[in-house]
């Protein structure tokens, strides 16, 4: 059921980051930086303490990356959050540029970070099944 869950969220939100990516309304995405802030709280270990130990490795594994979904859709917006710190003043794009720099600053580099780690975790589990990373 995670897989699927995944699979179904990483679908969604790919396809909406694309749309608001290619209409040029990357203000958009906010709630997934705020929904990001909530996520980074706990440990990768939290995002998958529910799967049954006497589920195959494979299936827990697969379960794990599923849990990452949402995190690897964040690190999309934390690419575009990359591109903006790079727009320059003198830039077309400077003042959407900025406005969202200053949405997404609670958030900022360190919670960017943060959730790329907590991702690339689900993405290890032990021989035992646990989260490794």
């Amino acid at each position: 059921m995670l897989v699927a869950l995944g699979a179904a969220q990483e679908a969604v939100l790919g396809a909406f980051l694309e749309a608001v990516d290619t209409a040029r309304r990357r203000d958009l995405a906010g709630f997934l930086v705020e929904a990001g802030r909530g996520w980074v709280k706990h440990p990768a270990s939290r995002w998958v303490e529910g799967l049954s130990p006497s589920a195959s490795l494979r299936s827990r594994d697969e379960a794990a990356r599923a849990a990452g979904a949402g995190l690897r859709m964040l690190s999309r917006v934390g690419r575009w959050d990359a591109e903006h710190r790079g727009v320059r003043f003198f830039d077309d794009d400077y003042d959407a540029a900025q406005l969202l720099l200053s949405e997404w600053s609670a958030f900022g580099v360190p919670g960017f970070r943060k959730a790329a780690e907590l991702e690339r975790a689900l993405c290890f589990l032990d021989s035992s099944g646990s989260i490794s990373g």
